[in-house]
């Protein structure tokens, strides 16, 4: 089946017009969507997932309805957004399977320095086992031996960090204008070479983020912290020019807990507060809700295979709410229900 022919298959089965042949050919291929490299290229995909969204938004308020049942072809749509990563290589449960080196050329002062002139993601294993994976066209230095009483990297491109953690050690990046400063956690940044901004975004645990300038001036010498302090899920941006930090939430935040989610996101007739209790303790980010009047709604369906946004999307539809992205927040927005 050609990129046309696959197109046309899978309009037709979200519209409801497969024959039972065809609904199992889109079917089986939802199942093997995670090993199969597909044929539609990127942009498709994103169509496709958006155009399916509206469609299942639109039904609901043509019907009024607020229980609902998450259809097949939604999961298709949500299957879809996995593979819109490029810039989120790093949240993918894939390094489980990838293979770590710690190639690179050493230099007679003892650095290590890798650059990946390849096409793909080269994973690097650090000294102390921590693992550095970095993308296409990104140079990473270090010391062959963490003997010192800290743990540092230099920076140039994209890369994402899962660091052990060492109380003891601290671990630092250093990317540009940016020090980035951890124990232990995972995170990313991007700091090509001449770039206007430097970004931070992060998995798991606390990163600390401060203008390189500043960190040597108040930080090392006196302990003051001028920079900022991020959580799960969280990302910040600095511009180089004006000195400014920007601060949000990633752009598709991933859950901190992944036992369960399947049977806890599986609503009936759950009232608003619940709801938002497990998208704060799975996510750990802050919702709020601005009208009482929205905690008395009710919602029934089955969202656990959906990503964040497209989640909270379905769910405020629902209710005749909808949200918003507030810094590092989520603002819930509604009359009542409909």
């Amino acid at each position: 089946m050609n990129k046309d022919q696959f197109q046309d298959l899978l309009n037709k089965y979200t519209a409801g017009q497969c024959t039972a042949e065809e609904a199992r050919e889109v079917d089986q291929w939802f199942k093997d969507i995670a090993d199969t490299k597909l044929a539609l290229e990127p942009e498709k995909l994103d169509e496709e997932r958006l155009k399916i969204l509206k469609r299942i938004v639109a039904q609901m308020n043509r019907n009024k309805v607020v229980a609902f049942r998450v259809s097949v072809a939604w999961k298709v749509a949500a299957s879809v957004s996995i593979f819109l990563l490029a810039g989120y290589f790093f949240y993918t449960d894939k390094q489980n399977e990838i293979t770590f080196t710690s190639e690179g050329r050493q230099h007679a002062d003892g650095k290590m320095v890798v650059f990946n002139d390849g096409k793909s993601v080269q994973q690097i294993l650090l000294p102390d086992s921590s693992t550095a994976a970095l993308n296409p066209g990104t140079k990473l230095s270090y010391d062959k031996i963490w003997d010192g009483a800290v743990r540092e990297v230099n920076l140039v491109g994209e890369a994402f960090f899962d660091v052990r953690k060492n109380p003891e050690k601290p671990f630092f990046v250093y990317s540009g204008s940016v020090v980035t400063s951890v124990l232990g956690t995972s995170f990313s940044i991007l700091a090509p070479a001449e770039a206007k901004s430097i970004e931070v975004m992060v998995r798991t645990g606390k990163v600390s983020v401060y203008d390189n300038t500043s960190y040597e001036r108040d930080v090392k010498n006196s302990g003051i912290q001028d920079g900022v302090i991020l959580m799960p899920n969280e990302k910040v941006k600095y511009f180089l020019e004006d000195k400014q930090w920007v601060t949000g939430l990633v752009d598709k935040p991933q859950p901190l807990i992944t036992e369960n989610r399947e049977r806890d996101f599986i609503f009936n007739d759950t009232p608003l507060n619940e709801i938002i209790k497990h998208v704060s303790e799975y996510y750990q980010i802050e919702v709020i809700i601005d009208t009482e009047d929205a905690l008395n709604c009710s919602f029934t369906g089955d969202v656990a295979k959906l990503e964040l946004h497209d989640m909270l999307t379905i769910v405020c539809e629902s209710i005749g709410a909808h949200y918003e992205v507030k810094g590092s927040r989520i603002l819930i927005t509604g009359n009542g229900c409909k």
